[in-house]
């Protein structure tokens, strides 16, 4: 696209060879720069467009012809910086919304932390161990109001019919009898004393 510079002005505008002077610019929605002209005539009150790609539009209604008013700028330079503002202020709000809804978020997960149920482990063992502790001290406190245990010397022994049999049927121990080379020593002993005795006994005789 030809640009020339405004006459009476900054920035420039396409170059037109229409008879209706260029009155600034529109985006068209091709996406190029279309420039804006006034007709004469009965059609005075409206605007038609000349793009370098789609021709001359010359759309009459309504809510086109007011966006057409709306959005025309005297120069193509005036017409990207309004662009890139808007460009500008689209990404801060996303940016801003982005941030938002992480923040949001953020917030909504440490509510849903916060709403979590208390733990009652620990309480619920702490309390089983109070309880047991409780128990074991009142039996401790029980067994000791009970008379005490007997000793085992007061204990009578029963023996049962059963271990009476047991112990009469207990062998007698024998003595080993003494075999005949034991008593024959004792024999021979005995006669040798004998023989002594009467010797000593006719001695004496014999003395008297």
């Amino acid at each position: 696209m030809k640009t020339v510079p405004i006459a009476d002005g900054e920035g420039t505008i396409p170059l037109r060879t229409s008879i209706n002077k260029v009155l600034g610019v529109f985006r068209h929605h091709c996406g190029e720069i279309a420039s804006v002209h006034q007709p004469k005539g009965k059609r005075s009150h409206t605007r038609y467009l000349i793009c370098d790609s789609c021709g001359t539009d010359q759309c009459g209604g309504k809510p086109y012809q007011a966006k057409i008013k709306a959005n025309t700028y005297h120069s193509i330079e005036a017409l990207q910086a309004a662009e890139n503002a808007v460009l500008t202020v689209n990404t801060d709000n996303e940016t801003l919304s982005d941030e938002l809804t992480e923040e949001t978020t953020t917030q909504q997960a440490e509510s849903l932390s916060d709403d979590k149920p208390t733990d009652t482990a620990p309480h619920a063992v702490s309390t089983a161990n109070q309880g047991s502790d409780n128990e074991t001290s009142d039996l401790t406190e029980n067994h000791s109001e009970l008379s005490p245990l007997p000793t085992p010397n007061d204990i009578p022994v029963q023996a049962s019919s059963d271990a009476v049999s047991t112990v009469n049927s207990i062998p007698t121990p024998v003595e080993p009898k003494q075999n005949a080379q034991t008593q024959a020593p004792k024999t021979m002993r005995i006669g040798i004393f004998a023989v002594i005795g009467g010797a000593i006994g006719a001695l004496l005789a014999v003395a008297a």
